[in-house]
């Protein structure tokens, strides 16, 4: 008897045919980090146990993007070659009616969001001489505590060009000296200027 290994193999593929399970639905128990990596206990969707690591977009020997996850995660299962022996992986969390999406998320669909839980911190650390850099263009700001632009952060760069108007602008700082190309003229000890916002400042010798 001739056996026809591509008709079997083409078999294998329908539907139904393969029994293992390369990606699942499950829910996190437990949680354990450590030297030896981020690793989860979890309920698959037929109630196995299983424990699976965490998979980073990012990450290398003593460096990576961590993102915690929880007890009762609804979490995305993947399993490398349908053997659970090899090792499952959590390669995503889910968000459902029983833990919805941040307000900001829902508020602003087309922005891309970064909402920690509360208490938890958000830790930024650049060695080996590497920066770290925020930048706003094209008219863009770096705004603190709103999006109103009512706040934005002052760069060393806005301070300066602040300072240099200021003085340009006002031509007697100092008591009795005239930088405005006059003569020097005798004054009382103190001047007061107008600051570009309009409120008045009195400069001292």
């Amino acid at each position: 008897m001739t056996i026809d290994l591509a008709k079997i193999s083409k078999a294998a593929e329908r539907p139904g045919i393969d029994p293992r399970k390369f990606v699942e639905l499950a829910i996190v128990t437990t949680v354990a980090v450590d030297s030896n990596g981020v690793h989860a206990d979890v309920l698959t969707s037929d109630g196995l146990p299983e424990t699976a690591a965490l998979v980073t977009p990012y990450g290398g020997p003593g460096y990576g993007f961590y993102g915690p996850i929880d007890l009762d995660d609804a979490v995305l299962l993947a399993v490398p070659d349908g053997k659970y022996n090899a090792g499952a992986r959590v390669v995503g969390r889910v968000w459902d009616a029983g833990s919805p999406p941040p307000a900001e998320v829902s508020a602003h669909p087309d922005d891309v969001a970064l909402v920690v839980k509360p208490g938890q911190t958000i830790r930024v650390v650049v060695s080996g001489g590497g920066n770290a850099v925020i930048e706003a263009r094209d008219g863009g700001k770096l705004l603190l505590g709103g999006e109103d632009a009512s706040d934005p952060v002052m760069r060393r760069s806005d301070v300066v060009a602040l300072v240099s108007n200021f003085y340009a602008s006002h031509t007697h700082l100092v008591a009795g000296v005239s930088t405005g190309g006059g003569a020097v003229t005798s004054g009382p000890p103190l001047v007061t200027a107008q600051v570009p916002a309009g409120s008045p400042t009195t400069f001292t010798k």
